[in-house]
């Protein structure tokens, strides 16, 4: 967060004017008695230095660091990475210490540098197409030159191609709030790995404030295409049938859904993730994991994460169950 009493930083651009941000404290004390006391001592010949008032300067320096803090986190709840115009104002009173800060939230950026400041990030979503056969696993966000790009990664375990998908995203930032881009279309879905398919960048300009501090979305699925025919996203193919794992394919889906896990700290985004991309395992092991996930979690509620205890409790599970 950048602070200044003036109207603006050099180098930067005001983009976005977020309204008046004020705080004010008051304080019982005797600063002002001490003050006073301060001013006779000086003009009898002695200095400020000789009669400071330590106790009373420290309580001053402290009230200031506590109350720009309050002013900073208010400004940064309405969106803000600077405050303009910043007077800080101070008063005594009989036994009474008042201070109280004001200024202008605003969000910056530098100059010539209209795109957005991010990194490449995974993007935790959820969609209300929740009896679709195949089910959207992630959104891959990554930034470019004056806008963003997205892959969608779903998860389906049938043996035909979906090539193509159409869908309106919500993204929501850490303040909740939301941007929707409507119809956008994810094409030529490529096999990653296990039950993972991955779609082409699908390119978007998402406001600033959204994209840099981006939470999570909703995809809602609208349409789609499979084995080349168009169905709508609250359909699914007729006699749509899941062929059964092989041996080896069973096994390849157990080692990534544990590699995954080996990154996943809370075994209720354990859970989360098998829900979404467990589809492939057999239904006796994804019922096991699924109660032994929930087991732990209520487990986590009380006693804290153990991420080793529960990847091996998840093992354990798959060795009964295999």
């Amino acid at each position: 967060m950048l602070l200044t009493t003036s109207s603006g930083f050099e180098g930067y651009d005001t983009i976005e004017y977020l309204g008046l941000v004020t705080k004010e404290i008051v304080y019982a004390n005797g600063v002002k008695k001490e003050f006073s006391a301060a001013i006779s001592n000086f003009f009898a010949g002695l200095t400020f230095q000789d009669y400071e008032m330590k106790g009373s300067t420290e309580l001053i320096k402290n009230a200031k660091n506590y109350i720009l803090e309050q002013f900073i986190q208010e400004a940064q709840a309405k969106g803000a990475n600077a405050i303009l115009g910043i007077d800080i104002e101070t008063s005594f009173g009989e036994n009474i210490y008042r201070l109280s800060v004001n200024g202008t939230a605003v969000r910056i950026q530098k100059k010539g540098n209209a795109a957005v400041q991010m990194e490449a990030k995974n993007i935790p979503l959820s969609c209300p197409n929740e009896d679709l056969f195949f089910k959207p696993a992630e959104l891959l966000l990554t930034p470019g030159v004056d806008k963003q790009f997205v892959n969608l990664v779903i998860a389906y375990a049938n043996r035909k191609e979906i090539s193509a998908i159409e869908a309106d995203i919500t993204f929501r930032n850490i303040f909740e709030d939301e941007v929707c881009i409507t119809n956008m279309c994810f094409l030529n879905m490529q096999k990653l790995q296990g039950i993972h398919f991955q779609s082409n960048p699908c390119p978007i300009s998402l406001p600033e404030h959204i994209a840099c501090c981006l939470k999570d979305c909703t995809l809602s699925i609208r349409k789609y295409i499979y084995d080349g025919q168009l169905y709508s996203g609250d359909t699914n193919p007729p006699q749509v049938e899941t062929e059964l794992l092989q041996a080896d394919d069973a096994s390849s889906s157990i080692n990534e859904i544990m590699t995954a896990f080996s990154d996943i700290k809370s075994s209720k985004d354990m859970l989360q993730y098998l829900e979404t991309c467990g589809l492939c395992l057999p239904d006796h092991l994804h019922l096991a994991l699924s109660k032994a996930l929930k087991d732990r979690f209520q487990f986590e509620r009380f006693y804290g994460t153990n991420h080793n205890e529960t990847m091996r409790a998840l093992q354990k599970v798959i060795d009964e169950n295999t």
